[in-house]
């Protein structure tokens, strides 16, 4: 059974990140934030909620960024450092 996880940026710009799971492992997809609106003064970022990579981090396998921006991949390295280290090859691009 494929289970799909959103962790933010659902219906806004920004905060984009997704796991998919299935059969006892976590792909996660982008892991980004937002840059705040000026109604909120003294607010840095704003990050998805990632509790549930954090009680599952034996599970975390891939991250796939669909782009590099901030939006998209700026979690990356607090996600993967709370999670066992794999090494990847990139992809080849389609031709």
């Amino acid at each position: 059974m494929l289970r799909v996880i959103p962790l933010g940026g659902l219906g806004e710009i920004g905060l984009n990140s997704m796991v998919f799971e299935c059969r006892d492992e976590l792909l996660l997809v982008d892991a980004g934030l937002l840059f705040p609106p000026p109604e909120l003064p003294g607010v840095e970022l704003i990050i998805p909620d990632f509790g549930y990579l954090r009680d599952a981090a034996a599970q975390l396998g891939p991250v796939l960024l669909t782009h590099a921006h901030g939006t998209t991949s700026a979690r990356c390295r607090s996600c993967s450092a709370s999670a066992r280290s794999r090494s990847m090859a990139p992809a080849s691009p389609s031709r």
